[in-house]
């Protein structure tokens, strides 16, 4: 088990050059987790994180207002058109917990539950770990991983009364918004990453 704590002081001064709104932030803020890892054998591994992100002096998380917040963990909330801040109803969650199976044919490994993807520069799919909350997603995962190439198949999907991972809930959800398009509110790929002569990386994303 062990433990995670970072505080950390945002100031924020103007920062889209608006005159009639400067937009002044001063605020200190922390992330606190324990993790627990469970290893019991070479063919079995479960991790669960807890964690809590909020701002000194009160309830609120650091991402209240801010338009990333719906893509982080512990905000569950409903956004709608126009909105221009939101009420975040949760601070303290789970940010992981997943079974991890090993050594299974053709050396594969299959990871299920709360976890946190981080591929590439995490541009595309990533932890996030540089915000105040973090971002994970509740899926499973079957991985095959070589020195010479990572070749990854990805399903994430949240609660049917959700649009978004770890409770976000959008009012474009057609469960939520009769005109809405679409229905389809899952995650679904690969990650393949290959490795030339340790020299370059090739990382290939698919749909």
């Amino acid at each position: 088990f062990g433990a995670y704590l970072r505080p950390r002081q945002e100031i924020r001064y103007n920062l889209d050059f608006n005159a009639s709104d400067k937009a002044y932030i001063d605020r200190i803020m922390q992330t606190t987790s324990l993790f627990f890892i469970i290893d019991p054998s070479p063919y079995i591994q479960a991790k669960v994180t807890l964690q809590d992100a909020r701002v000194w002096g009160g309830s609120s998380p650091a991402s209240n207002g801010d338009i990333r917040a719906v893509f982080f963990n512990n905000t569950p909330e409903i956004t709608r058109a126009a909105q221009t801040n939101s009420v975040s109803l949760n601070q303290t969650g789970i940010r992981e917990a997943f079974i991890l199976l090993n050594k299974l044919p053709l050396n594969s490994q299959i990871q299920m539950g709360r976890q946190v993807w981080a591929y590439g520069d995490q541009r595309m799919i990533g932890g996030a770990n540089w915000t105040i909350n973090g971002l994970s997603f509740d899926g499973a995962r079957i991985m095959f991983n070589d020195k010479a190439y990572r070749i990854h198949f990805l399903y994430a999907r949240p609660y049917w009364t959700q649009s978004g991972p770890n409770g976000v809930v959008s009012a474009n959800d057609p469960r939520q918004n009769s005109n809405a398009s679409g229905t389809d509110t899952t995650l679904g790929g690969t990650y393949n990453s290959f490795t030339i002569q340790d020299t370059a990386t090739i990382d290939i994303y698919t749909p």
